[in-house]
């Protein structure tokens, strides 16, 4: 019983960084988009605000909608605050949140670093693997060797001959100079 108390103390331990900072990120998130609602409430003045004027098949497209009034295009968090439908175009007055895309790219960098979604940490596992591969038979080669004996007319001997390929490191060490 007491080592079961202790693995699931401990368990709570390894999850505890992981969900504090994801509700971290959500309540500063929370915060942000109070701050832009009040900004809305109070009046923005028109040099403050972005248009951008989609076709509706290109606005289905590229715009990744949170809600009806907050849109990402591009990586960049965008904010309505006024819709105007010109035919087949749609003309869009937002907002640049900056501060909640910043939050939503240290998001995911904090994702894909707990994740092990990190290119760089790939690239070396990736080079691992395959000196990995280097160290073992990569091919073989069958030989058909054919005889002819006095029982038979015809005997078969198959010889299969594996291949060791080494290969030079990539990128190739670098020479240091001791002087």
């Amino acid at each position: 019983m007491r080592l079961k108390v202790i693995s699931i103390f401990l368990f709570f331990c390894l999850l505890t960084p992981l969900l504090s900072t994801f509700t971290f990120f959500h309540y500063q998130r929370r915060a942000v988009r109070r701050e832009v609602k009040h900004k809305m409430i109070a009046g923005l003045d028109k040099s403050e605000l972005v248009l951008l004027k989609f076709s509706e098949k290109e606005a289905s497209q590229s715009l990744k909608w949170k809600h009806s009034k907050e849109f990402e295009y591009r990586h960049q968090m965008f904010d309505i605050v006024e819709t105007i439908s010109k035919g087949d175009s749609i003309l869009y007055w937002c907002w640049s949140d900056n501060a909640e895309t910043e939050l939503n790219l240290k998001l995911q960098e904090f994702t894909a670093a707990a994740w092990g979604d990190n290119p760089q940490k790939k690239q070396k596992q990736d080079q691992l693997n395959q000196f990995y591969k280097s160290l073992y038979f990569t091919s073989s080669i069958d030989f058909l060797l054919t005889t002819r004996s006095e029982n038979s007319k015809h005997s078969c001997f198959i010889i299969n001959c594996e291949s060791l390929s080494i290969k030079p490191p990539s990128p190739p060490p670098q020479e240091i100079l001791v002087g």
